[in-house]
């Protein structure tokens, strides 16, 4: 199965979304600037070693080393009726092959039954964070990257050494990965103002036919990482196994 999208087709796509929705925020016009940066699409050897669990921050970095090292997370996709169960293969993954130490780099990698899982994650407790929107839009312009890059990011086995090793073109030959943006409920109670849920529930399933793509939203609850960690410089943040996700 694949995409009824052609990846050159689906980046033009995308760029003309990203144009549409710069008035809302003006912040997204910087994926269009990677999207059309030649050396964001190439053939240079990339090779990461091994991800660190023990770290400093209290937010996003925590959010995303804690479900990674969780290894599952349930996906409810109808309000407690249907729970789906996702593995976490890797994440923190660079999607482009250059030099820049500063690459776009996807936060987590899974599995669903099968189908791969990319994931960008945001964790805030105030309305300063980067919108919904943004997050949208970065998720879909790392899936650009991943389509373009698939065949030389297997060739460098780009993925960290102390996890399990996977395919990056499984997701390309997918053709329909699930792509989920997940943040705690704290963010997206306080960018409710900015752009109501109803509202941009549309316009991700407006994008997601445009650019046949499936496309989810989703809340964890509110971890405490500042608690966790407590004085320690560096700390190990962690989340139950079975954490649920619910759909916005």
């Amino acid at each position: 199965m694949s995409s009824l999208v052609p990846k050159e087709e689906y980046k033009k796509r995308l760029i003309k979304i990203i144009d549409s929705v710069a008035n809302e925020d003006q912040n997204v016009s910087e994926f269009k600037t990677k999207l059309e940066n030649a050396a964001n699409f190439g053939d240079v050897d990339s090779n990461p070693d091994i991800i660190s669990f023990e770290i400093e921050d209290i937010n996003e970095k925590a959010f995303q080393r804690a479900t990674l090292s969780s290894k599952i997370t349930l996906l409810d996709f109808k309000h407690g009726k249907k729970l789906e169960r996702v593995e976490w293969l890797d994440g923190e993954l660079p999607v482009v092959l250059n030099k820049s130490p500063r690459r776009p780099c996807i936060d987590l990698i899974g599995s669903l039954d099968g189908i791969p899982i990319i994931c960008e994650l945001k964790f805030s407790n105030n309305s300063n964070s980067n919108s919904p929107i943004y997050a949208t839009i970065q998720l879909l312009t790392y899936y650009c990257f991943i389509q373009f890059n698939a065949e030389f990011l297997d060739k460098y086995n780009v993925f960290h050494k102390n996890l399990g090793q996977f395919k990056w073109s499984v997701i390309v030959k997918n053709g329909f990965p699930r792509l989920i943006v997940c943040a705690n409920k704290s963010y997206w109670n306080a960018l409710e103002k900015k752009i109501p849920k109803n509202k941009l529930r549309n316009k991700v399933f407006d994008w997601g036919i445009q650019l046949d793509t499936n496309i989810n939203l989703f809340q964890s609850e509110n971890f405490d990482f500042e608690a966790q960690k407590g004085s320690k410089k560096n700390y190990t943040p962690s989340i139950p196994t079975n954490s649920i996700w619910e759909i916005i």
